[in-house]
């Protein structure tokens, strides 16, 4: 990292009402007007009238602080022009001092040729390497206001802020592996932004559920099951990564509340339809397939603990368990008896029934009777 200094004066009383955050920032924009803050140079910024900064601080300039224009008066400490001299001799001095004798005077156990910043013993100086160089900042307060000018745009689409968001975590992500401090107050406040899309995209793909929502309360059935599930799922992602950056848990989230409503719709469909092949088979016997009714029930099953795991109810749901039990039982009736048909076929000789047949028409009830059994259905 390079030896730089863009930090507020520990030593200065900070001005009543500062708002470090943006003063920061209004810092690294100076410092990018600059090209930078170079060797030995320290750069700091104050509210325009605030009273002039003691010491060798100097005017150099004024800034307007990003995002809100406010200005700044920004302040500089240039190091002393060196003399021609050889470094560590009297020659080595301010230009104004002539005449001096070139004198080397060696010191034991001390290095000559060499400045003490770049000295192994000489102290770090911990405020400057807490801030990211300049360059990095400049970047980082960039895909800031970028990302601040995506979310403040109302017909923003989720594309848009994704792209901004990936892009900003990317650059917070190359500035920490190069050494950047993650407490850096741009890194913070690029965070904060990247929160604020998240929790702007949540309620995009909220808003995407609950429209069809609306749509099949006033039109029933106008929704395929499809596109409930697809905007369940999105929805869904989009809460997690909302929790993930630290979201209030203070109740259920508008996601989860419209996340169990549609959930219920889809689960009640599902009861509706292993009634309507129960009543089909009923009046027509044999009539449903065995794989119907298997993935009716299994499509009831799956949406059954979505809703519970949810916390919804569901009056239609809860009466259709009832109906998976005598679905459960024609279904076992029916491979009992194809297991006795194919035992008897494989007693005639030449029939072509084989062993893996009969034992994979065994597996199949088996399986039928243990599920059958675990929901409570009686089986023999």
């Amino acid at each position: 990292m390079a030896n730089q200094q863009i930090a507020r004066d520990p030593s200065i009383p900070v001005p009543q009402g500062l708002d470090e955050d943006e003063q920061q920032a209004a810092m690294l924009k100076a410092a990018k007007q600059r090209g930078g803050v170079h060797r030995g140079e320290q750069l700091t910024v104050v509210p325009l009238g605030t009273p002039p900064l003691p010491g060798p601080w100097r005017a150099a300039g004024k800034v307007a602080a990003p995002g809100s224009g406010k200005t700044y008066t920004v302040y500089m400490i240039t190091p002393p022009k060196r003399g021609p001299g050889i470094i560590g001799t009297h020659t080595n001095q301010p230009v104004s001092d002539a005449g001096t004798m070139p004198v080397i005077k060696n010191k034991p156990n001390t290095q000559t040729g060499i400045t003490p910043a770049e000295s192994p013993q000489a102290p770090k100086n911990q405020l400057a390497e807490n801030w990211l160089g300049a360059g990095d900042s400049d970047a980082l307060v960039e895909y800031t206001e970028d990302l601040q000018k995506v979310l403040d745009n109302p017909n923003a689409t989720e594309d848009q802020i994704s792209e901004k968001v990936k892009a900003g975590l990317a650059e917070a992500r190359r500035v920490s592996l190069l050494g950047g401090d993650r407490d850096n107050s741009m890194v913070s406040a690029l965070m904060q932004q990247v929160g604020r899309a998240v929790n702007q995209v949540a309620k995009i793909k909220s808003d995407a559920l609950e429209d069809v929502i609306q749509q099949e309360e006033k039109s029933p059935n106008s929704v395929p099951d499809s596109k409930f599930q697809d905007r369940i799922k999105a929805a869904l992602a989009a809460e997690r990564q909302r929790q993930l950056m630290g979201a209030g848990n203070d109740g259920p989230s508008q996601a989860l509340v419209l996340t169990g409503q549609a959930i219920t719709i889809v689960a009640d469909r599902k009861a509706d339809a292993v009634q309507d092949l129960l009543t089909k088979d009923k009046q027509s016997p044999g009539s449903v397939t065995d794989s119907q009714f298997s993935a009716a029930i299994k499509d009831l099953l799956g949406m059954v603990r979505e809703v519970q795991l949810l916390g919804a109810s569901s009056t239609k749901t809860n009466s259709a368990l009832a109906n998976v039990g005598a679905v459960m039982k024609v279904v076992i009736q029916r491979k009992a008896e194809s297991l006795r048909k194919l035992t008897q076929q494989k007693a005639i000789p030449g029939s072509g029934v084989t062993d893996d047949q009969i034992q994979q028409a065994m597996d199949d009830l088996n399986q039928l009777k243990e599920q059958g059994r675990r929901m409570g259905v009686s089986v023999p």
